[in-house]
């Protein structure tokens, strides 16, 4: 299983249990939990000196990819926070 069959899986199974994410790092801490560490290297990383989450485009299609499958829109973490 690839690491995109594992991710619709998962948010399958998060939608599956009632599990309502309105924010980003909601949804992106259930999926590194529920994935294998092998799996999380396609997600981003804090910046080391100001510590602001900044999503990548594998995150951002992560996030389309649940609004197609719950209907719902994702807060996304403010590129301007400090």
């Amino acid at each position: 299983m690839n690491v995109l069959e594992r991710i619709d899986k998962e948010l399958s199974v998060a939608s599956d249990l009632g599990l309502d994410f309105d924010d980003w790092l909601s949804m992106k801490k259930y999926l590194l939990r529920s994935i294998p560490s092998k799996m999380r290297t396609n997600f981003s990383t804090r910046d080391p000196k100001t510590k602001v989450q900044h999503m990548n485009e594998f995150e951002f299609g992560i996030a389309r990819r649940y609004k197609d499958l719950t209907g719902k829109t994702l807060r996304l973490p403010n590129v301007n926070a400090k």
